[in-house]
């Protein structure tokens, strides 16, 4: 197919570009060479020609005798790039390529790196025939209207005729992103084009392409010397500038500052800022200190922050969608730099790229801080003790559950403030402007706010947010750190047309032979496993045991190991619009346990029965969580220990689920059970009195899902605790809970258990209704039939 044709051309082109090893250029040599010193672009250097000269008297003669290899000049390698902006004819000695400009050239397939291998050996020859002047050149090239993407339908509004040197390299890795595109069926085809929003293909390549391609440097000299050295150097400049703003330090001699003990190293650190939808937001660099270089005792004491946990942040967002509440959020901006530092004598170095000495321009100079700089280790404590200090200040009261939640008011007036470092969030009742309005003033008043960030909240912590207020539904998913992930081990695309689910069901992996362990340098194990537990840790449950087994195997991985990984990667780029919904159904056990509709209801042994039953009875309101805990006895090959599995549901969504290799070997089910019960119970402490300090108390005991009739008997008393004598702790800790009216058990069949999918690699079918049981689904409509071939297995219920 033409698809399959433009990649074997571009596979071609790679391999005889690294066949040449003669030619030591590079494209960034190439680019090195035709840039100025002063300029960034050879369209504002001072050497382009007048357009009153004679383009045949400024081409260089390249008198090279055919196969003679003689290194490209500077002059030459400066007319290469002009003669691509003005699209000067040029002819090949070697029938290779049939171009008759560079950008056809390009446009066949071949590269900058091509041209300066044929160039330099005598294969190309510019036209010194034509009487045109460069002004003339130029307007013919505006007349022409030249575009690199009419040959793949792309619109010439879209897409610049003249396209820069940077630009021509974008559009040779489009090609590549061409050709997949083009190699896939016309039902995947057709959704990328609806989910990009776009016409062809084409602009969905060059739009990745251009993405990519925006490289974040690592030291002050690489970038300054890059395409983008201006914003970079802007960027610079309005960091220095806020840093002075905030009075952040004194400019002191070197010897005084050395008085005081040694400096703290600094750098700059470069990043690029991308919106929700990929596009480029802003260029941003900050200038950090070496905390590591820091001496404790004399540059700082203590360095304990704490943050909010996923578990609250979900619980807040489910109580959100439950409540109609809005989620609003502000970024401080240079938020470190706010507070005063807690150390009298604390000297950095100067930063780079700027002046090092004082005044005189001779005596070397340090920087004192006054502030709290960004990497200091101290910065983030400094920042939560006066942002807390702030929020009490407002009649806000923080929670002993979690240091990072702080709420107020009650019914119309509730509003709950979460706090990440120098993110905050906010959840109020959708229909009370006035109290997002008068907080926003506040903490205006009292700490300089982002300009990029604020308002409605969409995208938290790398985390999309997508609200439905006419279905009640708040969706919350990590699809870019998906793409990231999947991108990064080339796993992205045609690679990852499977799996179904993220681990084959048969698989036992065990501790390999040491000649057997796969190396970084083949595949970076560590990387992959480590950028797995965070999305299994926030959004996507439904991998947490699959990347549970393979983090085992950190230091030793096989072959094995790592194509489970690559599955597991696969399978979530598969379903990376998958995501946790929750909904504003009401707070009832049914909703999030289907399997009880229609059931009777069963009150177990306990004082509060009648109590229970007769207030369900009367309000037909039970529990607002259920929770489910299981455990696979001697799942783990190598120790033969058991896996605890357990999941927390309300409001339609799990918030909090757990799977874990227990510490210890079991010695039969009811104990690995009982082992998962007790780690479950635990965590139900602690969302009770969440839960309570936000104003919802729960009058009823939390409903405790079980599938093994031998725990329920040892919490019930049933059973001879003789039997259970060397783990006696943990059964009296869950009869002391049960008695409390904490907790109640309830068993339920094998096929009911919830938390099975976190303990065991289950198949097709159980794994995907698991998934949808756990409120894990796609932000979209469900696709047409025809449209599904390529999304779900044939038996799944979604």
């Amino acid at each position: 197919t033409k698809g399959e044709d433009r990649v074997k051309l571009v596979v071609s082109v790679r391999k005889s570009k690294r066949k040449r090893t003669s030619s030591k250029e590079t494209v960034p040599d190439l680019k090195r060479k035709a840039e100025d010193n002063d300029d960034d672009e050879v369209s504002h250097s001072q050497d382009c020609p007048s357009d009153e000269m004679l383009i045949r008297d400024i081409i260089p003669q390249n008198s090279r005798a055919v196969g003679e290899f003689v290194d490209t000049s500077r002059e030459e390698a400066k007319f290469h790039v002009y003669a691509h902006r003005i699209n000067w004819k040029i002819s090949f000695y070697e029938l290779y390529k049939h171009a008759k400009t560079i950008r056809e050239m390009i446009r066949c397939g071949g590269t900058w790196a091509d041209f300066n291998h044929a160039y330099s050996r005598g294969h190309i020859k510019y036209d010194t025939d034509s009487t045109l002047t460069v002004g003339e050149a130029r307007e013919k090239l505006k007349t022409q209207s030249v575009n690199l993407a009419e040959d793949f339908g792309v619109s010439m509004g879209r897409l610049s005729a003249a396209m820069s040197y940077e630009d021509s390299i974008r559009h040779e890795f489009a090609l590549v992103g061409v050709a997949h595109l083009e190699g896939m069926r016309h039902s995947t085809q057709q959704l990328i084009k609806r989910a990009a929003g776009v016409q062809t293909l084409a602009e969905f390549a060059h739009c990745c392409a251009a993405r990519i391609l925006l490289p974040e440097p690592v030291t002050v000299e690489e970038a300054l010397k890059s395409v983008y050295a201006k914003e970079w150097k802007a960027a610079m400049d309005k960091e220095l500038a806020a840093l002075i703003k905030f009075d952040c330090f004194d400019r002191v001699p070197l010897s005084q500052a050395l008085k005081h003990g040694r400096l703290v190293k600094s750098k700059w650190v470069f990043r690029v800022k991308y919106d929700s939808d990929g596009s480029v937001q802003r260029f941003k660099a900050r200038f950090v200190a070496k905390g590591f270089t820091q001496v404790p005792g004399t540059d700082y004491y203590e360095t304990y922050s704490p943050v909010f946990s996923y578990t609250s942040l979900r619980m807040v967002l489910a109580r959100a969608a439950a409540h109609d509440l809005q989620i609003d959020q502000w970024d401080l901006e240079s938020s470190f730099v706010q507070q005063d530092i807690d150390v009298d004598h604390l000297y950095v170095e100067c930063p780079k790229g700027y002046p090092n000495t004082m005044d005189d321009g001779v005596t070397k100079a340090a920087l004192h801080l006054k502030k709290s700089l960004y990497g200091t280790v101290q910065a983030p404590r400094l920042l939560h003790k006066r942002l807390s200090k702030f929020l009490k200040s407002k009649g806000f009261k923080q929670l002993v559950s979690d240091q990072c939640v702080y709420v107020k008011g009650e019914g119309e007036d509730e509003v709950i403030v979460c706090t990440w470092v120098d993110d905050i969030l906010m959840a109020s009742k959708r229909n009370n402007s006035n109290v997002r309005e008068n907080f926003d003033m506040d903490i205006r008043r009292e700490f300089a706010v982002s300009p990029w960030i604020g308002g409605q909240a969409g995208w938290i912590l790398n985390m999309k947010i997508v609200r439905d207020w006419e279905k009640g539904t708040l969706h919350v998913s990590q699809e870019a750190a998906i793409e990231k992930l999947a991108n990064r081990f080339s796993l992205a695309g045609k690679n990852s047309a499977k799996p179904y689910v993220p681990m084959d069901p048969k698989l036992k992996l065990r501790k390999p032979a040491e000649a057997d362990i796969v190396p970084k340098s083949e595949f970076d194990y560590m990387s992959a496993v480590g950028g797995l537990l965070y999305i299994s840790l926030t959004t996507r449950p439904d991998i947490s045991y699959s990347v549970g087994v393979i983090s085992r195997y950190m230091a030793c991985p096989s072959q094995e190991h790592v194509k489970a990984a690559k599955r597991i990667i696969q399978y979530l780029y598969r379903t990376k619009e998958f995501g946790i919904r929750y909904s504003r159904e009401a707070p009832s056990e049914s909703s999030s346990a289907p399997h009880v509709i229609d059931a009777p209801q069963v009150y177990l042994n306990s004082p509060l029965n009648s109590v229970i039953k007769s207030n369900d009875e009367a309000t037909g309101v039970e529990n607002m969580a259920v929770t489910y805990v299981d455990a696979d006895l001697a799942g783990d090959a190598d120790t033969l220990r058991s896996t605890t599995g357990f999941a927390i549901m309300m409001h339609g969504g799990v918030v909090s689920w757990l799977s874990k290799l227990q510490t210890t070997v079991a010695l039969s089910t009811s104990e690995a059970e009982t082992n998962g019960a007790t780690e479950l119970v635990k965590q139900i402490c602690h969302m009770r009195l969440f839960l309570r300090e936000l104003g919802t108390v729960q009058h009823f005991p939390t409903i405790v899902y079980e599938d093994n009739k031998a725990a329920i008997a040892f919490v019930e008393g049933k059973e001879n605790p003789k039997k259970a004598k060397h783990y006696l702790m943990k059964v009296n800790f869950l009869k002391e809970k049960d008695e409390a009216g904490l907790f109640k058990m309830r068993k339920v069949t094998t096929d009911n258990q919830l938390a099975d999918v976190f303990t065991k690699p289950l198949a097709d079918q159980a794994f995907c209704r698991y998934r949808d049981w756990m409120g894990v689904i796609a932000q979209a409509a469900a696709p047409a039939a025809s449209d599904l071939v390529d999304s779900v297995p044939p038996t799944s219920s979604v």
